[in-house]
């Protein structure tokens, strides 16, 4: 059988027995979920280290106990695609965290898993969450919004690397998976102990429109890729401050990314609970370039979108 249904029974049945480990935790460790605040303190860099890693603890915490939201971002931090990140980087544990947080209805947790197992030199494992990610990532939820260059980016860079010969097992293997996994995919992210900030719908960035693209222009620029943001809201519903939590996997589309997210807003507050407060929000910014695209069902280059 296949790494990623093995990969999938192992982080189910793993899962398990780690939420056991936290059950005999002291009640009030169990429960101390971090506010969004505290995740703003966890990402900032100028919060003392010690803090850093209580904070970062407790997130643990709320992943372990099966909250996807937290696993999704535990999952991150660990995956080492940010300089940010108050822990060493981990890619093992970064994948159980994401796989569980993917079979829990976090649609982008899949393309994660294919970046990280594509940077470990795992192509085929990459092809499967990167069809998994690609099938659910069309479908109308909460978490996901076509971002079909992305996508087609994603499965060229594998496609270099991968036998061809495999790709018949692949589409066997993503069958398997999706029947297996399905609805507890659509039933959603859960929430336990107190939810994190709103991961709101993600954001597709194009900046090359035109319909043909310098050559040499076209390999200077960033790469397709997306990265998630904490937004801090003024009471107005302008932007106050922007923390990157990751990006993947072109470090250098963050100043696209970012500047598109500085300029999120949202409603103001109208009543007095809250008016003097910061509002947060989890933003995913994805960034297609055009490079690749989709035409009659295969991938294929291209200059511009």
């Amino acid at each position: 059988m296949n790494r990623l249904l093995r990969a999938s029974a192992f982080f189910l049945s793993g899962f398990v027995a780690i939420t056991g480990m936290a059950a005999t935790m002291a009640p009030d460790d169990a429960s101390s979920a971090p506010t969004a605040a505290a995740l703003s303190r966890l990402l900032d860099e100028h919060t003392p280290a010690a803090e850093r890693q209580a904070i970062f603890a407790a997130a643990e915490r709320s992943a372990v106990a099966g909250d996807t939201q937290w696993q999704y971002i535990v999952g991150s931090l660990l995956s080492g695609k940010t300089a940010a990140s108050p822990v060493p980087s981990d890619p093992g544990k970064a994948l159980v965290y994401l796989s569980n947080a993917a079979i829990h209805g976090k649609i982008l947790a899949m393309a994660k898993m294919a970046e990280v197992e594509l940077a470990a030199g795992n192509a085929q494992e990459a092809m499967n969450w990167a069809q998994i990610y690609a099938h659910y990532q069309a479908l109308p939820s909460p978490d996901a919004r076509p971002a079909q260059d992305y996508v087609s980016e994603l499965i060229a860079r594998i496609s270099d690397k991968l036998d061809s010969k495999k790709l018949p097992q692949v589409q066997q293997d993503v069958d398997s998976f999706v029947a297996q996994n399905d609805a507890s995919i659509k039933l959603g992210p859960q929430s336990i102990d107190g939810a994190p900030p709103l991961h709101g719908p993600p954001l597709v960035a194009h900046r090359f429109h035109q319909s043909s693209v310098n050559p040499v222009e076209s390999l200077a620029r960033p790469r397709s890729s997306f990265a998630d943001y904490l937004i801090a809201f003024k009471p107005d519903g302008t932007t106050d401050r922007t923390w990157q939590l990751d990006i993947v996997p072109d470090a250098r589309a963050s100043e696209i990314l970012h500047g598109l997210a500085t300029t999120e807003s949202t409603r103001p507050v109208t009543d007095q609970q809250g008016a003097h407060g910061l509002r947060y929000a989890l933003i995913t910014v994805i960034y297609d370039d055009g490079r690749y695209h989709v035409r009659g069902g295969h991938v294929v280059g291209g200059q511009g979108i």
